[in-house]
């Protein structure tokens, strides 16, 4: 399942990422169409590549399904390529600015995991894969002295613009905090 996400929702493009989730953000088009990037270009992304729409805008979503029902109709092996169960259409229109409300609305939508999988996790920043470092020695300069003395087990983004590097320290007591929380709303 790939995603993209409205202006709107930057921080759940970063936990869907953390998830493992292909996900595209708005801004990350800028560079083709401009700052503010249209719905209408957002949407006919979402088309070409295949991605699921979330955002809060009623009217997008509203402008998602038309063009949506559509090219269904002229097209309906297209549906396939969204890799959704086929009686959902490919956009969520999110009504809460709570994040653990709206993860829950995604969550029991299209069924998305709300566990954390090193493996799988893409980068936040970016979106590209993340892949464990075999010699931190190799990113020595980028790692701070109290965490490279006390962890072992580093990731870094594969993408060389980004080398974005991560491991797991205290936050991440505060990330499954918040895996736990959007449980509760399931």
């Amino acid at each position: 399942m790939n995603f993209l996400t409205d202006e709107m929702e930057g921080n759940l493009t970063r936990w869907l990422r953390f998830l493992g989730y292909n996900t595209l953000y708005a801004k990350d088009y800028e560079s083709i169409y401009g700052s503010p990037v249209a719905d209408d270009d957002l949407i006919e992304q979402c088309f070409i590549e295949h991605r699921i729409l979330i955002t809060r805008d009623r009217e997008m979503v509203n402008r998602f399904k038309k063009k949506y029902k559509k090219i269904i109709q002229e097209n309906p092996d297209i549906y396939l390529k969204f890799d959704i169960n086929p009686s959902l259409t490919p956009c969520i229109l999110l009504n809460s600015t709570k994040f653990a409300e709206n993860m829950s609305a995604i969550f029991k939508k299209f069924n998305i995991r709300l566990n954390y999988d090193s493996k799988i996790a893409r980068c936040s920043k970016c979106n590209s894969n993340i892949e464990i470092i075999e010699d931190k020695k190799k990113f020595r300069e980028k790692i701070p002295d109290s965490v490279y003395q006390n962890i072992d087990e580093f990731w870094v983004c594969t993408n060389k613009d980004c080398n974005k590097i991560y491991w797991i320290g205290g936050h991440f007591k505060e990330i499954f905090n918040r895996l736990a929380e959007i449980k509760k709303y399931i």
